[in-house]
């Protein structure tokens, strides 16, 4: 028994931060990975790395109005796409801001890319509008 007990313990931990979302954030992951199951693609797994940039990335858009900055050395990832926009924040904001990216072509097909991790994150301005970004990560030559 003790051997067992050695074996399990020498075998190491590693621990791995588990991203926390809001409501909207995970009104807007839910809504992404159902538009990703219709189409035969696998959900996409948040990343608390990505998910700490897209809550920061969607506060200085509202806070400053700034756009895009590449945060790929902060990640780890070698590739990382943004999807931003703007909805009225509700029940359904997940829903309407997916709804927005999908009649972009680009936009579009960047959501049914294959992707290590996701990071979703928003913020909301005064006027009740709330600001989502959505960070995809991946590695050069594949996920």
């Amino acid at each position: 028994m003790l051997s067992l007990a050695f074996l399990l313990t020498s075998c190491g931990t590693k621990t791995v931060p588990v991203a926390r979302l809001g409501a909207s954030e995970q009104s807007l992951l839910t809504a992404i990975n159902q538009y990703r199951k219709e189409l035969g693609k696998s959900a996409l797994e948040p990343s608390a790395d990505l998910t700490d940039l897209a809550h920061k990335d969607a506060l200085r858009r509202v806070t400053t109005g700034g756009g895009y900055v590449d945060h790929r050395q902060e990640t780890g990832y070698e590739r990382m796409l943004t999807l931003a926009g703007k909805v009225q924040g509700g029940e359904d904001y997940g829903s309407r801001l997916l709804e927005h990216w999908k009649k972009n072509p680009v936009q579009r097909a960047w959501l049914e890319g294959n992707y290590a991790g996701v990071g979703v994150g928003t913020a909301a301005a005064t006027s009740g509008a709330e600001t989502g970004v959505v960070l995809l990560g991946g590695f050069s030559g594949g996920i």
